[in-house]
């Protein structure tokens, strides 16, 4: 995380009142954002790797920005960090989180007992 306080100070110093945080893992670009929000840099972040058909069909792009569902392949990638609702984001990400657990297990096992 050190990286990017530096990089918020040369940012700072330098007048730039932005920051693109793309394609990090979700908790990293909501601390980011976390952290920016308090000192009024405007933040962009990049949604492509949650994108899975590139059409909206799917659904598993859906995201929520300010207040809004928008789909991270038609409407984005990119969204405002601050209008991302990255609670229900991280909820989402999570809903299989069990049975991909299970699926490693059986697939250890597998490999194993081969």
């Amino acid at each position: 995380m050190n990286h990017f306080i530096i990089l918020f100070r040369l940012n700072a110093r330098a007048g730039v009142r932005a920051l693109l945080a793309g394609r990090r893992p979700v908790l990293m670009m909501k601390t980011i954002c976390d952290i920016t929000r308090e000192r009024h840099i405007h933040t962009v972040v990049s949604l492509n790797s949650i994108m899975v058909d590139g059409t909206g069909m799917c659904g598993a792009c859906r995201v929520i920005v300010g207040g809004a569902t928008r789909f991270a392949c038609v409407d984005g990638p990119e969204f405002d960090g601050a209008d991302l609702d990255f609670q229900s984001l991280i909820d989402r990400s999570r809903a299989y989180e069990e049975f991909e657990d299970r699926a490693r297990e059986m697939y250890a096992k597998e490999k194993s007992s081969s």
